[in-house]
């Protein structure tokens, strides 16, 4: 067993902490493209994965993806719950085994969260949650174990299925298999399950914030109405007190008459008139 290397440790927490802060970054570029009503939904859909994800990842996941092969299809249960896993050296190498589950956790996090773009506006929260937990486990982890681990596909395989895969040898150093052509081939089977949106084509949308999506650390987008100025709300006019008072605090569009009074007709008059001699 070799021992701990504190450089290579020290790379692979750094690497950790810098796939970590891909999500949140992710979370904010798809919640520019959305509607502003749908801004924080799918932020939090990013959010809700690091949680789901992580509890998975160490009741079952990583065992599934990184403990010995079944077959080359599947780790077995040896490190379920991360039993047996501790701050003792890898098996294979210079770091502490904690430190591995939390590089590929990062990993395993990510690769979920590139879906939603697929369906984002179109889910529900609940459905969201339930595929993205089923599917972190029957589809990410035997896949990384073909890849990352000791599987059929992986260089580090020591079974040859049926004779055929023995000699592919897949080193995956960026994910480019167990991650991106995994999670986009997810992403097109759910974007061709949920359809396309109610009213696309013929239903004008407010557009996203350029902003957001460039700048994870940009604001949330305004509402499509400006805000009323609080100057204006306080200026609220009022009918005027006694007709035929100035037009200051009457409600706009009403003035008040110029015109002078009718004068009254000779029989409805009530002053006395004297009588001729």
């Amino acid at each position: 067993m070799p021992e701990i290397n504190s450089g290579d440790t020290a790379w692979v927490l750094a690497a950790s902490a810098l796939v970590m802060f891909m999500t949140p970054g992710l979370a904010f570029f798809y919640g520019g493209f959305v509607r502003n009503k749908n801004v924080l939904g799918t932020i939090m859909q990013s959010f809700i994965i690091m949680g789901i994800v992580g509890v998975l990842w160490i009741l079952i996941g990583y065992t599934l993806a990184f403990a010995p092969s079944e077959g080359g299809i599947i780790g077995n249960l040896d490190y379920i719950g991360l039993k047996g896993v501790v701050m003792e050296p890898h098996p294979s190498l210079a770091i502490p085994h904690e430190a591995f589950v939390v590089f590929q956790l990062m990993f395993a996090i990510i690769t979920p969260a590139l879906i939603t773009g697929a369906f984002a506006e179109r889910a529900k929260f609940s459905t969201f949650m339930i595929f993205m937990a089923a599917w972190s486990i029957l589809v990410y982890a035997p896949v990384a174990h073909w890849i990352f681990g000791e599987g059929f596909l992986s260089a580090f395989s020591v079974i040859d299925v049926l004779g055929v895969f023995g000699d592919i040898n897949a080193l995956d150093f960026a994910g480019g298999t167990a991650i991106h052509v995994n999670a986009g081939a997810a992403a097109l089977a759910a974007a061709v399950m949920f359809g396309k949106r109610k009213g696309y084509g013929s239903v004008r949308r407010s557009s996203g914030s350029v902003g957001l999506a460039s700048t994870p650390a940009a604001p949330v987008p305004p509402t499509s109405r400006p805000p009323t100025p609080s100057s204006s709300r306080a200026r609220q006019r009022l009918p005027p007190l006694f007709p035929g008072s100035s037009s200051v605090g009457r409600s706009p569009g009403k003035r008040a008459s110029s015109a002078p009074p009718p004068a009254p007709s000779p029989g409805s008059s009530r002053l006395h008139r004297p009588r001729a001699s």
